[in-house]
């Protein structure tokens, strides 16, 4: 209950939030307590909870911006504790299917095509997505600060987030899996070595996935690092490393999902799905919402 409690009030609208400080009136009509439900299976449960997720996941394809993280992140726990669930029961097999009603793929480069900034405002024809009649000529950020910061100029405020920073960023996080992953796999017992193989495969796709899609938005996708700085402990306990690892590239996956749409979104709620299990499976814990960084004091109280 306290995970459902927990998504609730993350989704809970300002005005339903306020209402629910208000003070109630003296005189309110009392309400008829709802009749009991019906008594359930753990499996039956299960079943159902996973459904409630699948709606979730199905939603945040089409929700806008902030809401379709909050909605991807809740979809993706509701299906994690179907499962744990369903598992606990026996009957795994009754919800595996849980959450692929959202299909993964890559992001659709026609698409972002159709979405690239263009070099002429005037063109009839989009130009090919990542290329330099598609990408205006904008210089990054860390070049303009330090341009600025030796002639003594004020540093603006960086810009509002876009998708293909986003993308890059995912692309960096997933860099730094990789490492972790190769560092990893010499230190793993035989029984986890073989999943964590397959893992270490799966994250060089998304870092490859992560950095065309961030050109198709016009960004640069970060270069590779010669090396990356490890947990203190995480060669000794590489388990709970990954585990680690993995959790940390769930906002990212949040931030991708909040800032595009079509294609790009779906690949980033499957990814976001996907992050969260192995998360689980090295014994890790994705949060109540994955992808989403919740202060849950600062969450407003559900309606009496």
């Amino acid at each position: 209950m306290t995970l459902l409690t927990i998504q609730a009030r993350a989704l809970l609208l300002p005005e339903a939030a306020a209402a629910s400080t208000a003070p109630s009136p003296a005189t309110a009509t009392p309400t008829t307590p709802a009749p009991a439900p019906a008594s359930m299976t753990a499996a039956g449960l299960a079943t159902a909870l996973a459904a409630s997720g699948t709606e979730r996941l199905r939603d945040a394809a089409a929700a806008d911006g902030g809401m379709a993280r909050l909605l991807a992140g809740a979809g993706t726990a509701q299906v994690l504790a179907a499962q744990e669930l369903a598992a606990a029961a026996g009957s795994p097999d009754a919800v595996a299917a849980a959450g692929r009603a959202v299909p993964g793929g890559t992001p659709n480069v026609s698409e972002a095509a159709s979405t690239a900034p263009a070099a002429d405002p005037g063109a009839t024809a989009p130009a090919t997505p990542g290329s330099p009649a598609a990408c205006p000529l904008v210089p990054s950020r860390q070049a303009a600060v330090s341009e600025k910061a030796q002639s003594g100029e004020q540093v603006p405020p960086p810009g509002p987030a876009a998708p293909g920073s986003a993308l890059a960023a995912l692309a960096a996080a997933e860099l730094e899996a990789v490492y972790g992953y190769q560092a990893a796999l010499a230190r793993l017992p035989e029984d986890a070595a073989g999943p964590a193989s397959e893992f270490l495969r799966r994250h060089q796709d998304l870092v490859e996935d992560a950095e065309a899609a961030s050109r198709l938005h016009c960004a640069v996708p970060p270069p590779q690092e010669p090396g990356y700085v490890l947990e203190p402990g995480f060669l000794a306990a590489p388990a709970a490393g990954l585990a680690q690892l993995e959790a940390a590239t769930l906002p990212a996956y949040g931030d991708v999902v909040a800032l595009t749409d079509g294609s790009a979104r779906t690949w980033a709620i499957a990814g976001l799905q996907a992050a969260a299990e192995r998360t689980v499976h090295w014994g890790g814990d994705p949060g109540a919402v994955p992808g989403t960084l919740l202060d849950e004091a600062r969450l407003p109280l559900l309606p009496e």
